[in-house]
């Protein structure tokens, strides 16, 4: 189930499809077929694509024909079932794409009263994907067995995750700079999110649920290395004092000069459990904003 946009021009445009093949060539990624164009959005996991419909078969037809307008051959689709987050960078690009190219959208989900393409703003594709993508996924949270997340922490993971290139790049290499994932809890069942420590160097740290500590372990008199799982709260009370305010929003950072001193505090963590025990990952295309209807 997916949310499909059709892109026109005037008749009267010079635009080639060369030049629009070429647009999207420049901006996207072209899959080895050369008939589709995706996008994965940084470190976030969203994704939307565009496809070239020249070659394919439409049986209806209808919506393909307007007085003074002529089709580019090009789609546009952004799945339904997802975070809401999956629609801002999509139809920021949407956007983008239409003003830069001169071009007007058919919505075959929402015709216009004309019933002919015109300049969707982002903020009205937006919408209307997430009023549909809200009611989908509630239909079919049961069947999908899909993971509530609410929307404004849902937002959070999107938009630190956006960043994450930049701030590796801000930090350089000898920073932990971690991807935050999702994650459920075997005993109960309950949709978090994670972030991964690395002992041996500085770095900083998203409002998480829980952090992912690597440590020291002995088992049948070997000693080995494995994740613990640390409640948030307990990580930021422990190493407060070694912890300052990051520039993003709820983020903390370490700096090379405290990495030492945190040696010890972080093996004498107080624990939730081992991570192969504790829960396990979550597909981020798994998660939704809305409950079960």
């Amino acid at each position: 189930m997916a949310y499909d946009l059709k892109f026109f021009k005037r008749k009267e445009s010079t635009l080639s499809g060369d030049d629009v093949l070429g647009y999207l060539t420049e901006h996207l990624n072209l899959n080895e077929n050369g008939s589709c164009w995706y996008a994965e959005v940084g470190a976030t996991e969203a994704y939307f694509f565009f496809e070239n419909t020249e070659n394919i078969d439409d049986s209806e037809g209808e919506d393909d024909e307007f007085e003074g307008f002529e089709s580019i051959n090009i789609s546009f689709s952004l799945n339904f079932i997802r975070p809401d987050f999956f629609g801002f960078a999509s139809f920021n690009f949407v956007n983008q794409f239409i003003n830069d190219l001169d071009l007007y959208i058919y919505n075959p989900q929402s015709p216009s009263e004309e019933e002919l393409p015109v300049k969707y703003s982002e903020e009205e594709l937006y919408k209307d994907w997430s009023t549909r993508n809200a009611s989908i996924s509630s239909n079919y949270f049961k069947e999908y067995n899909l993971n509530y997340y609410p929307i404004d922490k849902s937002n959070y993971f999107y938009e630190y995750n956006l960043r994450l290139e930049e701030f590796q790049d801000t930090l350089g290499d000898n920073y932990n700079v971690p991807k935050m994932f999702f994650y459920k809890t075997f005993k109960e069942d309950k949709l978090c999110t994670g972030a991964a420590w690395i002992r041996e160097l500085p770095s900083i740290l998203p409002k998480v649920d829980y952090v992912f500590v690597l440590v020291e372990r002995w088992r049948w008199f070997k000693r080995t290395e494995e994740l613990k799982v640390v409640a948030y709260g307990v990580f930021i009370e422990e190493m407060k004092d070694l912890l300052e305010e990051y520039e993003f929003e709820n983020c903390k950072i370490m700096n090379t000069n405290s990495v030492k001193k945190a040696q010890h505090i972080l093996n004498n963590l107080a624990y939730e459990g081992w991570v192969k025990d504790f829960g396990k990952s979550i597909r981020t295309d798994l998660v939704v904003n809305v409950k079960e209807e």
